[in-house]
């Protein structure tokens, strides 16, 4: 089963600078609903299917390096096209712990579980669209799944995709006239990854803010009412 995410505001701070400002950030690469479909930024002709051990070789190196860094986006660059996927989801400080589980090798980074590498495969697909197996041939590329997890990824890939798919800011959605999956985020760039964390951290420490506000308030009023009829007295 895939464990619950982190909460996505905990320790961002950390890796982003808050202090950019956020009203350049276009509408377009914003917390779009998932009735929005962007055109793919990167075309290609190439069609999923099982891997070489060189394409693996590839593949791999380039998911090392996108987790020595999970605090940025990062672009996978293979088979002719380029691929964004934006920061994993609830990363700040670094942790040393890694959660076990059966389906992923043990010796791998903490910020690694099966819903980044899902979200991974995901943007990897080719125009940024293709049906869940082609997820799951992507996914088997990957260098932090144990031997003998094959069996159990069309089931884990479908929770995970339907968890994407609710999140606040959803990266994939199901066109059911094509039975495809629609990577949502297939048009930003790098730097519109970076813009929108700010911004919805920014949006939530301002929510925060509002609820701690909201929550005094009554007791302010309580104290002023009491001490203006003492006062009358």
């Amino acid at each position: 089963m895939l464990s619950s995410p982190p909460d996505p505001t905990m320790n961002l701070g950390s890796a982003l600078d808050l202090s950019e400002d956020v009203s350049d950030v276009g509408s377009s690469c914003l917390f779009d609903s998932a009735d929005v479909v962007h055109p793919p930024r990167s075309i290609t002709s190439w069609t999923v299917k099982p891997s070489t051990t060189e394409e693996k070789a590839i593949y791999q190196e380039q998911e090392r390096l996108r987790y020595c860094q999970p605090h940025k986006a990062f672009t996978f660059r293979q088979h002719g096209y380029e691929s964004i996927v934006g920061p994993v989801k609830g990363v700040g400080q670094p942790s040393t712990k890694v959660r076990g589980h059966n389906l992923m090798v043990p010796d791998r980074p903490a910020c690694v579980t099966l819903l980044s590498l899902v979200r991974d495969a995901a943007a990897r697909l080719p125009n940024g669209e293709g049906t869940r197996a082609e997820i799951c041939e992507l996914m088997k590329e990957s260098q932090y799944l144990a031997s003998g997890a094959e069996a159990s990824l069309h089931s884990v890939v479908s929770g995970a995709l339907d968890r994407l798919h609710y999140e606040a800011d959803p990266c994939v959605k199901y066109d059911s006239a094509r039975k495809v999956w629609i990577y949502l985020h297939r048009h930003r760039s790098e730097s519109e990854f970076g813009k929108s964390i700010r911004l919805f951290v920014f949006l939530i420490s301002e929510v925060k803010i509002s609820f701690k506000n909201n929550r005094t308030t009554p007791q302010t009023t309580s104290r002023n009412a009491k001490s203006s009829k003492e006062t009358s007295k």
